[in-house]
């Protein structure tokens, strides 16, 4: 994956990328499950 630009937002971010295999629903899959993942312990 090559990250062109990001903008992290209170409620949301917005990436340009370019992945690997053209394909970037498995990315953006395993990114918000770690994202979601890690905030969740970080408020329990």
């Amino acid at each position: 994956m090559e990250i062109y630009g990001y903008c992290i937002m209170p409620s949301h971010i917005h990436l340009i990328f370019r992945s690997e295999d053209g394909d970037p629903s498995g990315l953006i899959r395993d990114f918000k499950g770690f994202t979601s993942r890690k905030m969740i312990k970080s408020i329990e």
